[in-house]
C-alpha cells in the first residue's frame, strides 16, 4: 500500500506542478485524528496565468492524508510578523513547492515555502478530491 501511495503521490505532484505558487488554504485533523485534510487553492488558470479571482473564488484541491503518524509545522515567523499579525496577508500561505520525501514504511509529504516555513506529514495512504471543471 505504501509503495502504491508513493507512486500515486509522485504522479499527483507532477500533474499539479508540485502546487508551486499555490496557496495553502486549510489544514485540519479528520476522522478523530486518524488523518489530516489539506486544502490547497490552485491559483493557476487554463492559460497558465494566475486566475484574477484566485482569492475570491478558491479552487480547492483537497488531500486526505490517512494513517498520519507525524505532523510537524514550522512557522518561521519573523519579529515583525509576530509583533503585528494584522499586517499578514495571503502571501504567507504561498507555497514554493510540495514534494514527497523518504520515510521508512510511510509516505512523507512536505509543503515548503521560500523561507524556513514548512509543513511535514508522514502517513500511510491518501485520497484526492478535485473540484469539478
Amino acid at each position: 500500500m505504501v509503495n502504491s501511495a508513493r507512486h500515486r503521490l509522485d504522479a499527483l505532484l507532477s500533474e499539479w506542478s508540485s502546487f508551486e505558487e499555490c496557496l495553502l488554504h486549510d489544514v485540519r485533523p479528520v476522522h478523530f485524528g486518524f488523518g489530516v485534510r489539506m486544502d490547497i487553492n490552485h491559483v493557476w488558470g487554463p492559460d497558465g496565468q494566475v486566475r484574477p479571482d484566485a482569492l475570491e473564488r478558491p479552487v480547492l484541491v483537497r488531500l486526505f492524508l490517512m494513517g498520519v503518524q507525524r505532523l510537524e509545522f514550522t512557522g518561521a515567523l519573523n519579529h515583525a510578523q509576530l509583533a503585528d499579525p494584522e499586517q499578514l496577508d495571503w502571501g504567507l500561505t504561498e507555497i514554493a513547492v510540495v514534494r514527497r520525501f523518504d520515510v521508512p514504511d510511510l509516505v512523507g509529504l512536505a509543503v515548503e515555502w521560500e523561507s524556513e516555513r514548512q509543513l511535514r506529514v508522514c502517513f500511510a495512504d491518501f485520497l484526492l478530491s478535485v473540484p469539478d471543471a
